[in-house]
């Protein structure tokens, strides 16, 4: 119960809208900052994913190009 009644006090002495506003900013702080980790993760696997593609096609190029039919 002793941290209700910190929030009960601060609410108290700076007034709901401004602790309102301290607990959105930190919760969007916080949820910018796992979408960020996560972009960054997903970028670092699109890069992987394209490079091994990209070794994938180069590959079969060089195989079909040393394969003459006629």
């Amino acid at each position: 119960m002793d941290g209700v009644q910190e929030i009960t006090q601060v609410i108290s002495s700076v007034g709901f809208p401004i602790v309102a506003c301290g607990a959105l900013f930190w919760m969007i702080n916080d949820t910018m900052a796992k979408l960020t980790t996560a972009i960054t993760d997903l970028s670092h696997g699109l890069t992987t994913a394209i490079n091994e593609l990209t070794k994938s096609l180069e590959a079969a190029n060089n195989t079909s190009e040393g394969a003459h039919f006629g």
